[in-house]
């Protein structure tokens, strides 16, 4: 049976497992729960009950979310199809519109639409998810940090696929199934009682194990971007302004909040270097790096005039709030 056909609203027995099936996780304690192909749900009333079921779950401090999952791509009918439900995050594959080479203005036009259809809801990002297989599939091996630096700095709530902080990609042929790979064994780190599911993965780079001493690698990039986005109020919660994108491809935006501290994103999809003078009157002439994709990038301040950016560096500074 399609559990959401036009039958599904006077199920019972459909409603009964799938509450039963909500429980039983619920109690194991996991942190949330994602709902699948929304749009073809023909009664939102049921979302609102699976929501109150999770919320019965949460306490202080321990929130349980209900996270539905849309295919749609448009950001209109995804906020539409957000107002309609009792889902506390809609995900959806908005961001695939990028394409394999994305512009700085083409990026800045995306997110602009998606942060104005979403009005005072609060948006999501992602690339890549169970249905549409990993970032790494998806877009060059030369952008991925790019696209964790936006995905983690962007007003909201960023969303990625296990495996891709590491780069994951799914085998020849598969989508969305690949195992996630701790280490270079037969099994990558998982039982021996698991069939190996393929491929060489001898001297693999590809490992949790193999980045996690690595200070260069795309694993301790996305390490820095949770940690700072768990900790920074202007990145968790601030004001989002984008900044005037005086190169064709980089992409340049401000986060701020209250008196704390403020970030600035420079992006820069170019195959190669760029510069660019950023001047606002909320800026400083120089401000200090955070962090960069770019494992050659040296810390300290820079100048905002003529700021060099290499190819496909993603390059997050901060400065104080001044009064």
């Amino acid at each position: 049976m399609s559990w959401f056909s036009l039958e599904t609203p006077h199920n019972s027995d459909f409603q009964s497992k799938m509450k039963a099936a909500l429980k039983f996780w619920l109690e194991l304690g996991v942190a949330g729960i994602q709902i699948e192909g929304v749009e073809q749900l023909n009664d939102s009333q049921l979302l609102g009950e699976w929501k109150n079921l999770t919320s019965q779950y949460s306490s202080d401090g321990n929130a349980r979310v209900l996270i539905a999952w849309t295919g749609q791509q448009d950001s209109r009918q995804i906020f539409s199809l957000l107002n309609e439900t009792s889902a506390d995050l809609l995900v959806s594959p908005y961001l695939l519109g990028l394409e394999l080479e994305p512009t700085g203005q083409k990026v800045e036009n995306t997110i602009r639409a998606y942060i104005q259809a979403a009005g005072e809801k609060w948006p999501s990002w992602s690339v890549g998810g169970p249905r549409t297989r990993h970032m790494a599939s998806l877009v060059k091996e030369r952008l991925l940090g790019l696209y964790h630096m936006l995905l983690f700095t962007l007003p909201g709530t960023p969303f990625t696929n296990y495996g891709d902080e590491i780069g994951l990609q799914e085998l020849p042929g598969q989508s969305g199934v690949s195992r996630m790979q701790w280490n270079n064994s037969a099994n990558f780190g998982f039982s021996s009682k698991f069939s190996p599911q393929g491929g060489d993965s001898s001297g693999s780079n590809i490992t949790v194990e193999a980045q996690s001493g690595n200070s260069s690698s795309l694993l301790s990039l996305f390490r820095h971007l949770s940690e700072l986005r768990g900790k920074e109020r202007s990145l968790l919660h601030g004001e989002f302004m984008m900044l005037p994108r005086l190169v064709p491809d980089v992409c340049v935006y401000l986060r701020s909040w209250d008196q704390n501290k403020r970030f600035l994103v420079v992006l820069n999809f170019a195959g190669t270097q760029s510069t660019v003078t950023i001047s606002h009157s909320l800026l400083p002439p120089e401000a200090t790096v955070e962090l960069s994709t770019d494992p050659q990038r040296q810390e300290g301040q820079l100048a905002l005039k003529d700021l060099t950016l290499e190819s496909s560096e993603g390059l997050l500074l901060h400065f104080p709030y001044v009064a």
